[in-house]
């Protein structure tokens, strides 16, 4: 259902931003480092949009690597922590003696 929202808002962001593009279609003047340029204000609008939306998307795409990361070195110690507590029931089951067997009690003599 999440995801859905998620889908559901970026279009309607998607939608906003192309009527206001459509809105905006006079000519500017965009000064680069080594010049500049007359284009049409809805390209202006539109690439500064997907240039955001790729700068988002590479950033979430950075913490989400880096909280994978952290979930499997989570795991890896969890594993690890299981074996130790398995192997120390063993041992404790070895040391320990059993229910089935009874312990020898002393024979008495009785004269």
């Amino acid at each position: 259902m999440k995801y859905q929202w998620n889908l559901v808002l970026a279009l309607l962001f998607a939608l906003i931003v192309a009527l206001f593009s459509l809105a905006n279609t006079t000519p500017v003047s965009v000064n680069y480092l080594f010049g500049s340029k007359e284009i049409p204000l809805v390209l202006v609008i539109i690439l500064s949009s997907f240039l955001g939306g790729i700068a988002i998307g590479l950033v979430s795409t950075f913490f989400y690597m880096k909280l994978k990361w952290k979930l499997y070195k989570v795991e890896k110690e969890l594993q690890q922590r299981r074996e130790i507590v398995d192997q120390n029931e063993v041992s404790e089951e070895i040391n320990s003696p059993s229910e089935e067997t009874p312990l020898l009690e002393p024979e008495q003599n009785n004269p």
